[in-house]
């Protein structure tokens, strides 16, 4: 098992037409890949953050392909490597979208009126971006 968290920026302004058509083909894609995983919109600074997990060969294609989109610039990796289990085995992709309240506490910010979420899971901190995306994940399990 194999994961990989990265941040990027949104090219535009995304609004809910164009992360429902995200979804709809990440989640087709990602069950016949065997590739599971969360993604998160933070459109206080059109910053897209997303775990994907599954076999290391699967995950880099599905990154190349997450690379050449169009909707995507300034791609991060905040973390890839092995794993010994998925974090979201029953999720072809899970959505969250991030609020800056949510942000704040989960990072522990008191303002975050001038915050890009990259600033606090940029690359090297997976701790950081692993810990927002269980905390997201418990949340909407609820």
């Amino acid at each position: 098992m194999f994961e990989i968290i990265y941040c990027s920026v949104a090219t535009r302004v995304m609004d809910p037409s164009d992360i429902t058509s995200i979804l709809r083909t990440s989640r087709r894609h990602n069950q016949r890949a065997e590739i599971t995983g969360m993604l998160v919109y933070y459109g206080h600074s059109q910053e897209f953050m997303q775990l994907i997990e599954g076999e290391e060969s699967a995950v880099h294609r599905l990154m190349d392909r997450i690379g050449r989109d169009a909707r995507h610039q300034s791609i991060n990796i905040v973390h890839q490597g092995a794993k010994a289990e998925r974090s979201f085995p029953d999720w072809s992709m899970g959505y969250c979208e991030l609020q800056p309240s949510t942000l704040a506490s989960i990072c522990g910010l008191k303002d975050v009126s001038e915050t890009k979420m990259i600033d606090y899971v940029g690359t090297g901190k997976r701790s950081v971006a692993k810990r927002l995306m269980d905390s997201l994940h418990q949340q909407m399990a609820k």
